[in-house]
């Protein structure tokens, strides 16, 4: 058996490399949970101190979902809790989620869904959450 068996593809998986793995996916999501809004696999990369290319492939390998489905998720869930939890407009709610183009944005949002913001809105609509409250 080699003596570096981080250079044999079929050695055991180091644990505390898998442990700082889990850390830097912790702390990615951590970030793209705060800056939803400007978001981009490039910035997120350079937040943990990876290149976007190694990034993005240790994102897939540790979570089992592509970051750019991550972050369509994150984008779409946090769009349908301002919809149903505020009374933003659509083109406010589109600028949090992090679209610029609230058509960009609707179309996005109804192929998530299977419905229209203003659809899901007139459904999931919560009276007097604005606060933050939740019946």
């Amino acid at each position: 058996m080699p003596e570096n068996d981080a250079a044999d593809p079929g050695a055991a998986a180091d644990p505390e490399s898998d442990e700082t793995e889990h850390r830097l996916i912790l702390a990615a999501k951590a970030y793209l949970t705060s800056h939803i809004p400007d978001a981009t696999l490039e910035r997120t990369a350079l937040t943990v101190g990876l290149s976007p290319s190694y990034f993005s492939r240790l994102f897939h390998r540790v979570t089992g979902e592509t970051f750019s489905d991550f972050l369509m998720r994150l984008r779409m869930e946090t769009a349908a809790r301002l919809l149903s939890e505020s009374d933003l407009k659509l083109f406010e709610v589109a600028l949090r989620a992090g679209y610029d183009n609230p058509k960009n944005f609707s179309r996005a949002f109804r192929g998530f869904y299977e419905l229209t913001p203003t659809q899901y809105r007139d459904k999931y609509w919560k009276k007097g959450s604005q606060q933050g409250q939740t019946q």
